[in-house]
């Protein structure tokens, strides 16, 4: 799969064999793609995503949903966590 750094640590401690295989060095750009019957959609769509307010609110997005995944995910620690919930939660 390709996919960002934030995508990535999101589903890694959910699939532990997960690993990166390689980086790009250079960023990609999003695309959003409309109809040209709403050609005035464009200039409305740019104004919002280059406001400060929004800026923000992604920031503070992220960090409510993914800031708790640490910096450095420690494998170890992760294989015992899933071992211990196997070992001693109930299987449903």
């Amino acid at each position: 799969m390709l996919t960002d750094k934030i995508k990535f640590n999101a589903l890694n401690p959910y699939f532990l064999d997960l690993r990166p295989t390689y980086e790009f060095k250079q960023k990609f750009a999003h695309l959003w793609l409309w109809s040209t019957h709403y050609a005035s959609l464009s200039q409305l769509i740019a104004e919002f995503w280059e406001g400060e307010e929004v800026k923000q609110k992604i920031k503070d997005i992220q960090e409510l949903y993914l800031g708790f995944f640490p910096e450095d995910i420690d494998f170890y620690q992760l294989n015992h966590l899933q071992e211990s919930v196997l070992r001693f939660l109930p299987r449903l």
